[in-house]
C-alpha cells in the first residue's frame, strides 16, 4: 500500500473469462458475475455455488437481484430448484 492508494489485482469481468475456482469436489464461479445470467452461466456450467465480489461495489444491492434473477430463471425455465440448474448445460 502507497499512501493511501490500495493495489488491487484483476477483478470483475476480466477475471470472469479466465476460470470457476475448484474448491473440494464442488466449482464455485468465481470473477465477473454482475448479474444473474453471468451466475446461471456459471451454474449450468456446473458451479454450485457462485461469489459476488466487484458487482456489489458498483452496486450495493447486486447479490440480491442476482437471487431474485436465479429465482425468475428457475420459474421460466421450468427448474423446480436452483439444485436442478447446476451443470445442466447440456452440449450438441
Amino acid at each position: 500500500m502507497d499512501g493511501d492508494r490500495a493495489e488491487l489485482g484483476p477483478c470483475g469481468p476480466v477475471v470472469r473469462a479466465a476460470f470457476p475456482a475448484i474448491v473440494g469436489s464442488g466449482i464455485v464461479g468465481v470473477g465477473g458475475i454482475m448479474n444473474a445470467t453471468d451466475a446461471v452461466e456459471f451454474i449450468l456450467a456446473g458451479a454450485s455455488a457462485i461469489q459476488i465480489g466487484c458487482a456489489n461495489f458498483v452496486k450495493p444491492a447486486a447479490a440480491m437481484e442476482v437471487l431474485d434473477g436465479l429465482k425468475e430463471y428457475c420459474v421460466e425455465h421450468n427448474f423446480s430448484s436452483l439444485r436442478r440448474l447446476v451443470g445442466a448445460l447440456e452440449i450438441n
